[in-house]
């Protein structure tokens, strides 16, 4: 059941997809790729591109585990959530939770 899960909202390029066209569309995202750009050049320069590479590397699989664990909190509150309302209203939890 996990790995369905994990197939399903972790794994899926559908998501992603969506995703991305949905944050390349925020102003802020855009402020802040470029931001990223200009630090990269100066980051490569001090690193050298082996060194910047391992660094990018690292820092990638850094925020992806936050990404990944802040998600997997927010499905674990929503299902808190319908557990509480189904124990408040003595109901049946439905696909929709």
């Amino acid at each position: 059941m996990e790995r369905l899960l994990t197939n399903l909202f972790l794994d899926n390029p559908k998501w992603e997809n969506e995703i991305y066209r949905l944050y390349s569309e925020l102003p802020e995202y855009k402020q802040a790729a470029k931001l990223v750009a200009q630090w990269s050049g100066t980051v490569k320069q001090l690193l050298g591109e082996d060194g910047f590479l391992a660094f990018e590397d690292a820092l990638a699989h850094y925020y992806g585990i936050q990404v990944q664990a802040s998600y997997l909190f927010g499905l674990r509150l929503r299902r808190e959530l319908c557990d509480a309302l189904m124990w408040e209203n003595q109901i049946k939890i439905t696909s929709a939770c």
